[in-house]
C-alpha cells in the first residue's frame, strides 16, 4: 500500500472554488431529485467544490443572455473554477405549434441562437473572479428530445380546452411543439461557437494578448456534444429522457454527470486530489492543535 497519500493543503478561508452551472430547466432541475446530475456533482465534490445552480426553467438563449451579466456579477466572490452552459432545448421548439395558455414564445431562430451563444461564451471567457482567476468554460449541447412523449405530457397539463393538435378552426393539423431532429442544428451551432471561440483563444495566446494563468487555451473552453453522444448510444437514446420526453431520466442525469466528470478529471484531476475546505478528521489536530 505504501505511505500516506499526499493531498493538497486544506483551504482555510472563504475561497473554496465552485462549479457554476448555468442553463434552463435541465440545469434548474439538476439537484431537485437525488439522482440529478448536479446532485451527483455535489456528492462527488463535497468539501472540495461548491456547486452553484443558476438554471431558469423555460428559458431560451435570448432570456439567458439578458440575465447572464447579473448572474456573473453575483458570483464573482465565489472563486468560480468551472462554468457549465447548457441551453437550446427551448430555442428549438416549433414556433407554429400550440403551447400552454399565456406561455411566452420560447422559439429562437437558429441565427439568433448562435449569436446569443457567441455573446455568452465570450462573456464567460472574459469573466474574472475577484481574486483575478478565470474559470474553465464547459459548453454542453442541448440533448435529443422526444416530441411524441412531450405532446402526450402537455395534453393534460394545459387542460382539455386547449387542443394542441388542431388549429383554432379545428381542421388544420398543427405541428408538434418539439421533435428530435429540430434540436440537431442548435447542437451543431453550439459546437461551431465553441470551435470559433477556441480559435480566437489560440490566436490571442499566440499574440501574447491572453492574460490567463490558470490553464492552457485548449483547456479554457471545452465542448460536450451531448446530442450526438446520447443519440448514438447503443442502448437507445430515449432511455435518457423522463416520461415528458424532454427532461432527464435517472439514466440521463447519470450519463451527463459522467461526461462532465470525465472532462473535469482531464482538466484538474480526480476530486480526491483537490484541496478540502477544512482538514480531514485524521489531520485536524496537526492543523489546529489539540487544544
Amino acid at each position: 500500500m505504501g505511505g500516506p497519500q499526499m493531498v493538497p493543503a486544506p483551504v482555510l478561508d472563504d475561497s473554496l472554488p465552485s462549479i457554476l452551472c448555468i442553463g434552463d430547466s435541465l440545469t434548474e432541475f439538476a439537484s431537485q431529485q437525488p439522482d440529478g446530475w448536479a446532485s451527483h456533482l455535489q456528492n462527488n465534490y463535497v468539501s472540495r467544490r461548491d456547486i452553484l445552480l443558476r438554471g431558469s426553467s423555460g428559458y431560451n438563449s435570448r432570456w439567458l443572455r439578458q440575465s447572464l451579466k447579473k448572474v456573473l456579477l453575483h458570483c464573482s466572490n465565489n472563486n468560480v473554477a468551472v462554468i457549465t452552459l447548457l441551453v437550446g432545448t427551448n430555442d428549438a421548439v416549433n414556433p407554429l405549434a400550440k403551447t400552454g395558455p399565456n406561455w411566452p414564445q420560447q422559439h429562437v431562430p437558429l441565427k439568433e441562437y448562435e449569436d446569443n451563444m457567441t455573446t455568452m461564451v465570450n462573456d464567460l471567457l472574459e469573466f474574472k473572479n475577484k481574486n483575478g482567476t478565470k474559470p474553465v468554460v464547459m459548453v454542453i449541447s442541448p440533448p435529443p428530445q422526444d416530441g411524441e412523449d412531450w405532446h402526450k405530457f402537455m395534453m393534460p397539463v394545459v387542460g382539455d380546452s386547449t387542443n394542441l393538435s388542431k388549429s383554432d378552426g379545428g381542421e388544420e393539423e398543427l405541428p408538434k411543439q418539439r421533435d428530435c431532429d429540430s434540436v440537431r442544428p442548435y447542437a451543431e451551432a453550439a459546437q461551431r461557437v465553441v470551435a470559433d471561440a477556441k480559435d480566437s483563444l489560440d490566436k490571442s495566446c499566440a499574440d501574447g494578448d491572453d492574460d490567463d494563468n490558470n490553464a492552457e487555451p485548449s483547456n479554457r473552453l471545452v465542448f460536450i456534444d451531448l446530442y450526438n453522444l446520447m443519440l448514438n448510444d447503443t442502448k437507445g437514446w430515449r432511455r435518457f429522457l423522463s416520461h415528458d420526453g424532454v427532461h432527464f431520466s435517472r439514466d440521463g442525469n447519470l450519463f451527463l454527470f459522467d461526461r462532465i466528470s470525465e472532462t473535469l478529471h482531464k482538466i484538474e484531476g480526480s476530486p480526491d486530489k483537490l484541496a478540502r475546505h477544512a482538514p480531514h478528521f485524521f489531520d485536524v489536530e496537526k492543523s489546529f492543535g489539540s487544544g
